[in-house]
């Protein structure tokens, strides 16, 4: 049995629920991040809520029914998980597995994004999740501030002084690119 922090859900406690997962490419999962994010870019994993929920639990509530409902539905770019799966040195059935846990608990009501507390609230869910059915590794989250963190350790490398006069002149050019070129062919 996993528990969760269901009170940002408002749903009975005691309710069986179900989710859709549909597997994709980064060119079906950029569509839908296009749609309803407004973001033209691949992404790992989007949750799509079930808005219909709270209402299918009243009225079978009401009939006296017992019935699993959907929670919502999870799409993956297999693309994408494969990439982070390398990147982090795990296989693609592990990075499945980190973002079914991460989009499962947005589905829940949590929410990375919101602010610092909310973050540090869902970092926690995700490990608790990930211990509580036996799985290895880190959570999405903690991936993602791992990186943030070695990211920021990253100094720029030195610039010789000719290479900055070369980007300067690049940037302060009036000249279109073909007209630089049409230069260099008359020399």
């Amino acid at each position: 049995m996993i528990s969760l922090n269901l009170s940002k859900f408002p749903l009975s406690s005691t309710r069986e629920f179900f989710i859709d997962v549909t597997l994709t490419d980064d060119k079906a999962i950029t569509d839908l991040n296009r749609k309803h994010l407004k973001h033209d870019y691949p992404t790992d994993v989007l949750s799509f809520h079930n808005d219909q929920l709270a209402h299918q639990d009243e009225m079978n509530e009401c009939a006296g029914l017992h019935s699993f409902a959907m929670l919502g539905e999870l799409v993956i770019s297999l693309d994408t998980a494969q990439k982070q799966a390398t990147q982090r040195g795990h296989s693609l059935h592990d990075e499945c597995r980190i973002l079914l846990v991460h989009g499962l608990l947005h589905l829940v009501g949590y929410d990375h994004e919101r602010n610092a507390e909310s973050h540090s609230e869902m970092a926690a869910a995700e490990r608790r999740l990930m211990k509580a059915v036996k799985w290895e590794g880190q959570g999405l989250i903690d991936l993602a501030d791992t990186c943030k963190e070695l990211i920021s350790d990253v100094k720029p490398l030195p610039v010789s002084n000719k290479e900055k006069v070369k980007r300067r002149n690049i940037r302060t050019s009036k000249k279109k690119p073909k007209e630089i070129d049409e230069e260099k062919s008359d020399v």
